[in-house]
């Protein structure tokens, strides 16, 4: 991808605030926002409760959404009557998080954004994608340095095709490479969104969001303290990856199947289906203060019961070594327990 061109970009305060600005800006209450089942936990608050928008939950597969399933539910809910106008150019939203995905930290293939680009121009729907987790690849070459990150879907939705109109939106943050304290984030959208959204009566007559902090660290992006930093935060996240997968494959029981990711945040597990993953959190969190993501509160259609998310960028390498052990330990005996 070449460079991008500053027109195309727009701070925010995250990713969390830029998913809220720009469904509150093209959409109202009752209307459809296509998502992954599972996906980040907060989405059906921002958009579902705080925005009143309808969430539709659409499987998750290996590699991705799950194409079928979508299209038959695009068709069940388009309007037979809508034509894009500058006023609403989008008649329904998707969220989506396409490389290293919360919380299975899997990426989408090529194939399938490819695919999921064309439904959404043929369809009229606004695709928000929050890129937050691009910058953490893990995996290094043979030259020891760290390999490219998939590629982003915005650089699918290629501006030379003939059926171009700017379905997609790349909604960034600086909150998992520098520190969500900082609350920057930013959107890079096409210009039928930003043409629409710069008339936010907010940044109307804030300006912008966040100046002073985007100040400062757009100043660090004109030196190496920004790569540098980025640098460390990667080779320390290698570490925790590696330690944790090493665990996860020695200790993990048989009947829990898992994958390790490649970079982000997280690993995703899927447990038995009969097993109680609530009254096991209870136990981890009594009897050895370790908690972690209930798979069911990333679901907006209460499925998932018996997954669970772990993080592990947070902690010490020494702490989710032993985290990680004894959640397993825990896990093992109770499952032999049944």
């Amino acid at each position: 991808m070449g460079l991008i061109s500053r027109s195309s970009l727009l701070t925010t305060s995250g990713a969390t605030a830029g998913l809220s600005l720009l469904a509150g800006a093209f959409f109202n209450a009752g209307d459809y926002i296509f998502i992954e089942d599972p996906t980040y936990f907060q989405v059906n608050r921002i958009v579902g409760i705080d925005l009143g928008l309808k969430t539709v939950p659409i499987p998750f597969t290996d590699d991705g959404i799950n194409l079928e399933i979508l299209t038959k539910e695009i068709e069940i809910r388009r309007p037979k009557d809508f034509r894009p106008t500058t006023e609403r150019p989008f008649w329904a939203l998707m969220y989506a998080i396409t490389v290293y995905q919360n919380p299975t930290g899997i990426c989408y293939s090529k194939e399938k954004c490819e695919k999921l680009v064309k439904l959404a121009r043929k369809n009229n729907i606004m695709i928000i994608c929050d890129d937050v987790y691009n910058l953490l690849r893990l995996n290094k070459n043979d030259g020891d340095d760290f390999e490219r990150a998939p590629p982003r879907l915005l650089q699918y939705d290629v501006k030379s095709d003939e059926d171009y109109f700017g379905n997609v939106v790349s909604n960034g943050s600086f909150s998992k490479v520098l520190g969500p304290g900082l609350r920057l984030g930013w959107i890079e959208a096409p210009l039928v969104v930003l043409s629409k959204l710069l008339m936010n009566g907010c940044l109307i007559g804030g300006g912008a969001l966040n100046h002073y902090t985007s100040g400062i660290v757009a100043c660090s992006l004109n030196t190496e303290l920004f790569n540098n930093y980025l640098l460390m935060v990667k080779n320390e996240g290698k570490r925790k990856l590696d330690a944790v997968a090493d665990v996860v494959t020695k200790c993990c029981p048989k009947t829990v199947k898992y994958k390790i990711p490649e970079g982000g945040y997280f690993m995703w597990f899927e447990l038995p289906s009969s097993f109680d993953v609530q009254a096991f959190g209870d136990v981890c969190k009594r009897k050895h203060n370790i908690s972690f993501t209930h798979g069911v509160t990333c679901s907006t259609a209460g499925n998932w019961q018996n997954c669970i998310r772990i993080c592990f960028m947070y902690y010490p390498v020494d702490e989710l070594v032993k985290g990680v052990r004894t959640l397993l330990c825990e896990l093992d005996s109770r499952l032999n327990a049944q």
